[in-house]
């Protein structure tokens, strides 16, 4: 019976046409993202996102998010990473409510910690990065949004990581949320 009301709710989503309004509108966000370095920390992300519309094709997006990483090794430890991402795309519209977006990401770790299989827990502060966002995503107008996004960049400004020197990273980010305003 519920998938029913869900595959209901979606189907009205898609019936009816998208808005294309100048205007402020803000999403709050959740989804799951994946960090590959020097192996892949699977973790999630939480937030919202601010955008103003200009219009049917373009509108400028910024956002805060906080993401908890989480990477495990064979022997037993791990390692956890909370960060915040400050991103600023730039979005065409390509079809009704079907964009691209483009810009970059701002990060500031603010705890890292690695706990090693024999109950030892270290804790090591890491400085800020930038990388560049590409990405996809549809806002359906009844406020649902999906998105998917490729960072690549540098985690932390000057190219040294918690293992060693690490110039370049990829993050991939797969998210949904809902659209609050009059820029749908």
């Amino acid at each position: 019976m519920m998938k029913k009301w869900i595959l209901g709710g979606l189907l009205m989503c898609l019936a009816y046409g998208a808005q294309s309004q100048s205007g402020w509108s803000v999403t709050p966000h959740v989804g799951m993202q994946v960090a590959v370095m020097q192996s892949n920390m699977v973790g999630f992300y939480v937030g919202a996102t601010a955008q103003y519309r200009f219009g049917p094709v373009w509108a400028l997006q910024m956002g805060a998010m906080y993401a908890n990483g989480y990477e495990s090794y064979g022997n037993g430890s791990h390692r956890a990473e909370h960060m915040l991402h400050f991103p600023i795309q730039v979005k065409a519209y390509v079809r009704k409510g079907w964009y691209w977006a483009t810009g970059p990401q701002f990060h500031m770790p603010f705890a890292s910690s690695t706990r090693w299989n024999d109950h030892k827990t270290t804790y090591t502060d890491v400085e800020g990065g930038v990388s560049w966002m590409i990405g996809t995503g549809y806002d359906f107008p009844c406020g649902l949004t999906v998105n998917v996004d490729y960072a690549y960049g540098s985690p932390v400004a000057f190219m040294s990581y918690i293992g060693g020197d690490r110039p370049s990273w990829s993050l991939i980010q797969i998210g949904f949320g809902w659209r609050f305003g009059k820029g749908k």
